[in-house]
């Protein structure tokens, strides 16, 4: 049975991963706390916009992405993973400017 492409037992060199043609991802850290992310996010452009209670709604002007950022003390990977896609940005990218 085909699974579309997706190999999500083994990559190239036989460690586990979840990419296409057999690439390996890249690890989100854990347990960043919302304000390294949101000072990370601006970095890349991004400005507090408003802050809802224990939230910051992050805007970039150009292009307009605009991200919700929880201030957590540690944020799940999944968390993040969304905070990057809707920044526009790539995991690589985003590990760059947190360095």
């Amino acid at each position: 049975m085909s699974n579309g492409g997706w190999d999500s037992l083994t990559t190239r060199g036989g460690k586990k991963g979840h990419r296409r043609g057999g690439l390996r991802t890249l690890k989100l850290p854990r347990g960043l706390p919302g304000k390294k992310v949101a000072k990370t996010l601006s970095k890349n452009g991004f400005y507090v916009k408003r802050q809802p209670s224990t939230h910051l709604i992050m805007r970039r002007d150009n292009p307009h992405p605009q991200v919700v950022v929880p201030l957590h003390k540690s944020i799940d990977t999944g968390t993040l993973s969304s905070i990057i896609d809707g920044a526009d940005l790539t995991t690589e990218e985003y590990i760059k400017l947190l360095k």
